[in-house]
């Protein structure tokens, strides 16, 4: 979800739900945690998804996400961690969040990464979007 951040200097991104992978080492952002949307990978799809927004980094990183479909964010958010994310899409087509996948990036190529998870992302972006279909047929469901 895309908020404004506490201190109101720029777009932040707010995680609402994870699963941890048990490994000795995982990566693991908690529901309710706040980041600088430009340095996620749901935070970027998030502001690709904007009509008229560049972001600091420039028109270019996010019309590269919109071309894509998606986005990928390497050692820019913490050292080691790469993400990669998906927009979910109410029934008007509008971005109303996003589905992510964050990994050490030592562990393979970033293209190995998009090979890996994308598939996977993209079937559960369509999944929520149904279900966000058959909810809005029945009651509003508020997305700021």
């Amino acid at each position: 979800m895309l908020t404004t951040d506490a201190a109101g200097t720029g777009p932040s991104v707010r995680y609402v739900a994870g699963t941890p992978a048990a490994r000795i080492m995982s990566v693991t952002i908690s529901p309710g945690s706040r980041a600088p949307a430009h340095a996620t990978a749901p935070g970027r799809v998030l502001l690709a998804a904007r009509p008229a927004h560049h972001g600091a980094d420039g028109p270019a990183l996010l019309d590269g996400v919109r071309a894509d479909g998606h986005a990928l964010v390497d050692d820019e958010l913490e050292a080691g961690l790469r993400s990669v994310a998906v927009a979910v899409r109410d029934r008007t087509g509008r971005a109303v969040a996003a589905v992510g996948v964050s990994t050490h990036a030592a562990g393979r190529a970033p293209a190995a990464t998009r090979a890996a998870v994308l598939p996977a992302l993209r079937e559960t972006a369509v999944a929520i979007e149904a279900d966000l279909r058959v909810a809005g047929r029945y009651l509003p469901v508020p997305v700021p």
